[in-house]
């Protein structure tokens, strides 16, 4: 069964929880990220991504993303499903 993790009410004041992703430099990877909260009805608070070429001999895309309103269970969701995407290399979850 599929929980919708949109239809969770969401707190304005809640610390949000921060999505570090590194995943190779490709166009598909931003909309591919972005995708994995749209199908959930997720908007992100913040979503930031930069190329990292001093990281040689591969360059290296960082994606930032905060979310407000998760709780521990929906951040380890949707770090699974981030962790599926195609050049995602890593994800790295902060409750703050």
């Amino acid at each position: 069964m599929t929980t919708f993790l949109g239809a969770m009410p969401r707190e304005s004041t809640s610390t949000p929880t921060h999505f570090r992703l590194n995943a190779g430099i490709e166009p598909s990877v931003l909309p591919r990220v972005l995708d994995v909260f749209a199908k959930l009805a997720i908007v992100p608070d913040a979503f930031i991504a930069e190329r990292k070429p001093d990281q040689k001999p591969d360059e290296v895309m960082a994606i930032d993303i905060h979310v407000a309103g998760l709780d521990a269970q929906q951040a380890d969701h949707l770090a699974s499903r981030l962790r599926s995407i195609i050049y995602v290399d890593s994800v790295f979850v902060s409750l703050a």
